[in-house]
């Protein structure tokens, strides 16, 4: 399984005090193995969930203090970089390793590794050539790994700042379609009744158990999730980015129920659901339409959708920025990327009208001066500025 190979790795190749920090926050009762920290991971109880809020709590002190050693998948000089490496190889099919053997004159994993490490051209030449070779398998079993970095999952931002404000004053179903640690979904519960999915197991347990802390009353819980959430947006987004504390996770709520699944191929009825919320996941599937095409069969007419993606200004900053660390995976897999027009073609493709669509997040201006004059020509402006992003409602008709 994954998470016990990672854990394994992790212990033997991180620093011994490090190691020791992570294994003294599991239960006094339990065995201080990699085992057991993966299967603290795959549970939702109270005890499990109170390790995990420990478990971030702790890991964003080491990401701050000493990063080459915190939980990172992408960065060439973190100590968990090989074991990515390693995985991806092992989940390569044959014609991309023959790619990298006659590029790189490697004949495994071994040898390709130091390479990566010591040689910026050679990791952008895998992201280029290579990481898009991985599928929607394999971008699921990363996920239970990189799930281990951050307790959110990075769409609370746009959820809080454009959907949160609309979607409080509607009724009935509601399916918040990649739904990670599932902040929103408990969110949205307090006004609808709320089904999160997600494929990423670790995450909807991380959910489940924030469920239930709520049902059971540990509101003192909600602090340190809530700390938690602010400092990792504050690690993507850069400064201060405070959450509405008073009150937001309070109140009377009906409980979400939380599904393991894939999006293209959702397990529920015609016609089930009054608004769908998809932020920051439609660009990581490997068939956008197909999951568009599962949102308009089970939503009813009238239903709305809540989508955020890319835009292309929004891929040329990323390349950039993952040029500029040289990184080796292209955001753990952008696979897409829309302008307003071709987005709202392919929701109406499937019967779904466009009721409000808005550009945001816009280009730092130190970055654009570091884009090439080629990239910088094909930046696209409105009035703010450089939008990286769209945000779309969508109406079933």
């Amino acid at each position: 399984m994954m998470l016990e190979r990672f854990f394994d790795y992790y212990l033997n190749h991180t620093a011994p005090e490090i190691a020791e920090r992570i294994l003294t926050l599991l239960p006094s009762n339990l065995e201080k193995t990699p085992d057991n920290l993966a299967a603290m991971f795959r549970q939702s109880s109270r005890e499990a969930f109170e390790f995990q809020v420990a478990f971030f709590e702790t890991m964003a002190d080491i990401r701050r203090e000493d990063p080459a050693h915190c939980i990172m998948f992408d960065d060439s000089t973190n100590t968990c970089y090989p074991f990515f490496i390693e995985c991806a190889w092992e989940r390569l099919p044959p014609a991309a390793k023959a790619k990298a053997r006659n590029r790189f004159g490697v004949s495994g994993a071994e040898e390709l590794i130091p390479l990566l490490i010591a040689q910026p051209e050679a990791r952008s030449w895998f992201r280029l050539n290579l990481a898009g070779e991985l599928n929607q398998r394999d971008l699921f079993a990363f996920n239970e790994v990189i799930a281990l970095i951050n307790f959110s999952s990075g769409g609370e931002y746009s959820f809080l700042n454009l959907v949160y404000p609309r979607v409080k004053d509607l009724k009935g179903k509601a399916l918040d379609a990649g739904c990670g640690a599932g902040f929103a979904s408990l969110l949205m519960s307090r006004h609808l009744e709320v089904t999160g999915i997600d494929a990423c197991g670790p995450r909807l347990n991380r959910a489940r158990g924030m469920a239930r802390m709520l049902q059971e009353g540990k509101g003192s819980f909600l602090s340190r999730v809530i700390g938690l959430i602010e400092t990792e947006m504050g690690e993507i987004f850069g400064g201060n980015q405070a959450l509405v504390r008073e009150g937001i996770l309070e109140g009377h709520r009906k409980q979400p129920t939380f599904i393991q699944g894939s999006l293209d191929s959702l397990g529920f009825p015609d016609e089930e659901f009054d608004v769908v919320v998809c932020l920051d996941v439609l660009e990581h599937t490997y068939e956008p339409s197909r999951v568009i095409g599962e949102f308009a069969r089970v939503t009813r007419p009238g239903a709305l959708i809540f989508v955020t993606v890319p835009n292309a200004n929004g891929e040329l900053y990323q390349r950039l920025q993952e040029e500029s660390s040289g990184a080796t995976f292209p955001a753990m897999l952008h696979l897409h990327h829309w302008e307003p027009a071709s987005l709202a073609g392919l929701f109406q493709d499937h019967g779904l009208e466009t009721v409000e669509m808005k550009l945001f997040d816009y280009l730092p201006a130190e970055a654009l001066g570091r884009l090439s004059e080629a990239d910088r020509a094909k930046l696209i402006a409105d009035d703010s500025g450089y939008p990286l992003q769209v945000f779309t409602v969508f109406r079933k008709a």
